[in-house]
């Protein structure tokens, strides 16, 4: 597999993990505010957007099943997840490959000739 293969498989992980995060932090934020406003008394105005959240915080949890089975374009194990035996390790924040340690961000690709 080629740098190009691999830049190209991490730009997708790299994809899916903010159609997690992204919409996890959302939800969190707005519930935060929400709450925030409804002490303050002016939590009626924010009430859609803090059940628009909801919709995004399905979102990000329904990605992390798809994260799940994500392979590492580099040593072709799941990405976040760490198998030793009968028991397994799962991250689904992590940013680099819990296998082979090879980043999302590309910043140890040149680490990396696919030699595994």
């Amino acid at each position: 597999m080629k740098n190009n293969d691999l830049i190209e498989g991490l730009d997708k992980i790299r994809f899916t993990k903010n159609l997690t995060d992204i919409p996890l932090l959302f939800f969190v934020i707005s519930a935060v505010i929400f709450f925030t406003l409804k002490a303050l008394d002016m939590g009626e105005w924010f009430l859609p957007i803090y059940q628009l959240s909801f919709v995004g915080a399905f979102i990000g949890f329904a990605m992390t099943f798809v994260q799940h089975f994500i392979k590492c374009p580099n040593c072709t194990k799941r990405f976040n997840v760490k198998t030793n035996g009968p028991f397994f390790y799962f991250n689904i924040f992590t940013r680099k490959c819990l296998n082979c340690g090879i980043k999302v961000n590309k910043s140890n690709i040149n680490d990396y000739d696919n030699n595994l």
